[in-house]
């Protein structure tokens, strides 16, 4: 998957959040969403947020621990710990969610990891990517006009 259809996605939900949670600062809210959603390829070298920590993909395989049911309370629960808000640990678990979402229907991955859990069905090709994301900037920009 590629890394702004995770960011079509995480701001999808950040735009939920900040729209059913109209005290919470937007900017606040998109970024954590946006954040979380890009996370998870941390375990790999050539992505967005994993070209500026190199080392984690050198310690862990792509799509194994950090794409994990997991890993998303892990990281979750420590989000909660520096932030100390119940809300934005919960928009941080959503943009996660999101990215394992998508990657799912990408392509298979243990959501269990180490054990064998969930398998996507699915290898995508371009094209469905290309559409997919299409298809949540039409989404997204249909949710702010509309608002």
């Amino acid at each position: 998957m590629r890394g702004y259809t995770h960011l079509a996605g995480g701001l999808l939900v950040g735009l939920l959040f900040a729209k059913a949670f109209p005290n919470l600062n937007v900017f606040f809210v998109i970024i954590t969403a946006l954040f979380a959603s890009a996370f998870p390829d941390i375990d790999y070298s050539y992505s967005l947020i994993g070209k500026h920590f190199k080392f984690v993909g050198m310690m862990f395989s792509h799509r194994g621990f950090f794409h994990s049911i997991w890993a998303l309370l892990l990281f979750s629960a420590l989000f909660f710990l520096i932030t100390q808000s119940t809300i934005y640990a919960l928009i941080f678990a959503a943009g996660y969610l999101s990215h394992l979402i998508l990657d799912i229907i990408y392509a298979p991955m243990d959501l269990f990891w180490p054990k064998k859990g969930y398998h996507g069905r699915t290898r995508a090709a371009g094209a469905f990517l290309n559409i997919l994301f299409f298809v949540l900037l039409i989404i997204v920009d249909l949710w702010v006009i509309v608002g």
